[in-house]
């Protein structure tokens, strides 16, 4: 099991590009300092919390988008909404250095685009509306491009890329 202070495995603070879905093989960047570090781990348990939402909200989506009236009243949706509800006070708590400045404004902005498709489920997940799918939908998908630019903000971070599982795969063919 590799850990945070191995480092050899994490990518270096890049720009605003997707992740690539191959193996990080670059050094952890020799500039990280001990409150860089206690801000990644800090940071940690927030950005998994964005992913986990997002996941669990594009499942209920699923479950709208093929006429199941009983998304908005799952039970899964009241433990989405709780869980969101406590994002702000933990990215509150979360005091980013210089170098993780550009990661913390991506995890801002996640935040904020799961936050509002949260807010557009609350108000209409119960009805069939396409416009309330698709402004839910670019939400979920701002979220998590945020999220995969995060990754490459600072190391330490991973988002599942899922375009190389077994099922991908079969879809290919």
């Amino acid at each position: 099991m590799r850990r945070i202070e191995d480092g050899s495995h994490l990518p270096r603070p890049g720009l605003c590009q997707p992740v690539s879905s191959g193996p990080q093989t670059e050094a952890m960047p020799a500039d990280l300092d001990d409150r860089t570090l206690d801000y990644v781990l800090q940071a940690r348990p927030v950005f998994d919390r964005i992913g986990r939402i997002s996941g669990q909200l594009s499942g209920l989506l699923i479950l709208a988008a093929t006429g199941a009236r009983s998304a908005q009243g799952h039970p899964m949706f009241a433990l989405i909404q709780e869980a969101e509800a406590g994002l702000a006070d933990e990215m509150a708590s979360l005091h980013p250095t210089g170098a993780a400045g550009h990661h913390h404004r991506h995890l801002c902005l996640a935040v904020r685009a799961v936050s509002r498709a949260v807010t557009v489920a609350r108000q209409g997940l119960h009805v069939w509306d396409e416009a309330m799918m698709d402004e839910m939908t670019a939400a979920l998908r701002r979220a998590n491009q945020e999220l995969q630019w995060a990754t490459a903000a600072l190391p330490g971070f991973a988002v599942v890329d899922l375009r190389q599982a077994c099922c991908a795969m079969h879809m290919r063919s």
